[in-house]
Order: C-alpha cells, then sequence, then structure tokens
C-alpha cells in the first residue's frame, strides 16, 4: 500500500486550523520553517518520521490521526471519526452525545450484543 500524502497533509491542515494555528505558529512549533509545513500540506514534500510525530505532538494528535488513511488496520479510525463529530458539536450537544453513546454502550453489554 501506498502513503498517502495528500491526505496526510490535509489532516495536517485541518487540524491546524481546528487549533487555529498558522503555518508560521505551526513551523515553529515543530521547529521547521513555514515553507516546509506549506509543502508538507501541499503533499510537495514528504515529512519523515520525526516530522510527523513533532507536528503531531504540537497539534495535540496521535500519529494515528495524521497517519490513519494509509494505514491497514488503524484504531483510530473510528476514534477519529468519533472526534471529528465532537468537535463539529457545541459544549451541550457534546454532553448529550457523550451520554447517549454510554447509554447505548450499556444497552448493547445488556444484551450481550457486543460480546
Amino acid at each position: 500500500m501506498a502513503v498517502d500524502y495528500v491526505n496526510i497533509g490535509n489532516r495536517i491542515r485541518r487540524h491546524r486550523l481546528r487549533r487555529k494555528l498558522s503555518q508560521e505558529q505551526l513551523a515553529e512549533l515543530c521547529d521547521c520553517s513555514n515553507v516546509y509545513i506549506s509543502c508538507v500540506e501541499r503533499a510537495e514534500k514528504k515529512p519523515s518520521l520525526e516530522i510527523i510525530i513533532s507536528i503531531a505532538n504540537a497539534l495535540s494528535i496521535s500519529a494515528d490521526e495524521i497517519l490513519s488513511a494509509s494505514l491497514e488496520v488503524s484504531h483510530s479510525r473510528m476514534v477519529t471519526r468519533v472526534l471529528e463529530l465532537l468537535y463539529e458539536s457545541t459544549m451541550e450537544e457534546q454532553e448529550i452525545l457523550l451520554k447517549s453513546m454510554s447509554q447505548l454502550k450499556q444497552t448493547l453489554r445488556d444484551y450481550s450484543i457486543t460480546r
């Protein structure tokens, strides 16, 4: 399977914008240039593992969240989808979603659906 650098760049950009960081600010946090961050986001440069980890740490996300589309097995794909749903929700909606998920999980276990 080939590494999808376009998807990696798009994920980095999306998480950077969610954190309300400019490319310059992210570059500073990662100790690289804003030109390099721009090139990574546009898939013109292939980031090293060190840079991916540095970016993930700067954005407070897991490396899986950056790489998940390129991984054949990734627990974080589902986690990422849930997080995206939560990020797009108000605090009140987040609380309702969390309570609903907890109740649904208990219902599934009560009926032995997940076992």
